[in-house]
């Protein structure tokens, strides 16, 4: 498959706010902090909180019900987020909240959206699946885990990398290399979460603060919706990522501008859809 000319953005909230609304936490963004629904639900559909794009200007914290009084509008605590909570609820965020995740949203043109539908598997009349890209996601197995513990001889670097903040630290970007094991690509990530509870991954595996958990990297899964003329979206199935700050800037605006907008095309488009992911058959499914 050509390469394709891909990047990443956050959901507009009206693009998930009445189809597509829930979306599935990641071990990773789990261990990275993020909020998700625990009771009746396991394994790889438990619902995380996500950010979207759209600002939520001229609203207040508790509900974020409207004001009505102009005198409000610019005030500093006025300026939050919108976002999907893990009930599939429409709710305002603070742009400081590390425990909200990262769902991601692409826009494709008509020559891309023709390229991508042949590896897709057809959902409804105007919505498809397709893998694309990959990134670190749910822990090995315990089968997965037992081998590359034994064999730790046999495991090489492939030379990627990845990045994202350490749980509540907001001012440092760690680096975590890419390990293989035949075809088993992951990274290792110690359990930085301070909690005194024990965390239940997808596996039913527990983890507890300073655990070092394996995580494999898998392809990223996204429901295509096209549209009436000819191009379409692609949104991640997952909440892939917590623990990133959205704005540092309380009274900033615009999206492109933002601490979030930049951490996305900085570090984490790149990696996820590094030259190779693209060209390996096991990254573009059908």
């Amino acid at each position: 498959m050509d390469k394709l000319n891909l990047h990443v953005t956050l959901p507009t909230l009206e693009s998930v706010l009445y189809k597509n609304t829930l979306a599935f936490t990641t071990d990773l963004a789990i261990i990275t902090g993020n909020t998700y629904k625990k009771e009746g639900s396991n394994g790889r559909e438990r619902p995380g909180d996500y950010y979207t794009s759209s600002f939520a200007h001229g609203y207040y914290t508790r509900g974020c019900a409207p004001y009505d009084k102009k005198e409000y509008e610019h005030a500093e605590f006025d300026h939050h987020v919108w976002g999907i909570s893990s009930l599939g609820r429409m709710t305002c965020y603070n742009k400081m909240s590390l425990a909200t995740g990262i769902r991601l949203q692409m826009f494709v043109d008509r020559e891309t959206l023709q390229k991508l539908l042949p590896y897709s598997m057809k959902k409804d009349e105007e919505t498809f699946e397709v893998q694309l890209g990959a990134y670190p996601q749910f822990s090995l197995d315990y089968e997965e885990k037992k081998k590359v513990i034994n064999s730790m001889g046999a495991i090489k670097k492939t030379g990627r990398e990845y990045h994202f903040y350490e749980p509540y630290h907001t001012s440092e970007i760690r680096t975590y290399p890419e390990y293989q094991l035949e075809d088993t690509r992951f990274i290792k990530v110690p359990n930085g979460l301070d909690t005194s509870e024990l965390v239940v991954l997808s596996t039913s595996a527990l983890t507890r603060y300073g655990s070092l958990e394996y995580l494999k990297v898998e392809p990223v899964t996204w429901t295509l919706e096209k549209n009436k003329y000819g191009d379409g979206i692609l949104t991640s199935k997952h909440v892939l990522l917590a623990g990133v700050p959205y704005d540092s800037d309380k009274l900033n605006e615009n999206f492109y501008s933002t601490d979030m907008a930049q951490f996305l095309s900085t570090y984490m488009e790149k990696e996820m859809f590094a030259s190779e992911a693209i060209k390996e058959k096991a990254y573009v499914k059908k």
